[in-house]
């Protein structure tokens, strides 16, 4: 029993509402990913889009670019389209935010299957109101 489409509906409108309505924390666990991405998108010889984080640096290597390159594709094709910055930053906010609610209504279908459709409403309610998840999801 998966979730039907006006509980799908919800979730999706519901975190798409905290991506684009969400105070921006600033948090490096959190964004600490749109500076080099930024620079990824809009770097160009002579011209200069964003930052590079240390941990992206090559002189530490801590994180790996991979994580990246999904958001970098996205925001290349949005400026392609000519897009400003902002609205490429809110498109990949909202593209988390539809990821984050796609794996919730997974969880949900999963959740159902295996202690029932009750206690699966129950646990998403709780979770669509929990304030870290609302956080992860922006």
């Amino acid at each position: 029993p998966g979730a039907g489409w006006g509980l799908a509906v919800a979730v999706f409108a519901w975190r798409l509402a905290g991506a684009l309505a969400a105070p921006i924390d600033d948090c490096d666990e959190t964004y600490n990913y749109l500076e080099p991405v930024f620079s990824l998108v809009y770097s160009a010889p002579g011209r200069w889009g964003g930052w590079q984080t240390w941990e992206y640096s090559p002189d530490f290597a801590f994180r790996t670019y991979v994580y990246l390159l999904p958001y970098a594709a996205l925001g290349k094709a949005l400026a392609l389209l000519g897009l400003p910055r902002v609205a490429v930053f809110y498109a990949m906010r909202a593209a988390n935010a539809s990821a984050y609610a796609a794996a919730e209504l997974s969880w949900f279908s999963a959740l159902s299957l295996r202690l029932g459709a009750p206690t699966a409403r129950a646990a998403l309610w709780l979770q669509l109101c929990a304030a870290g998840c609302a956080a992860s999801a922006a």
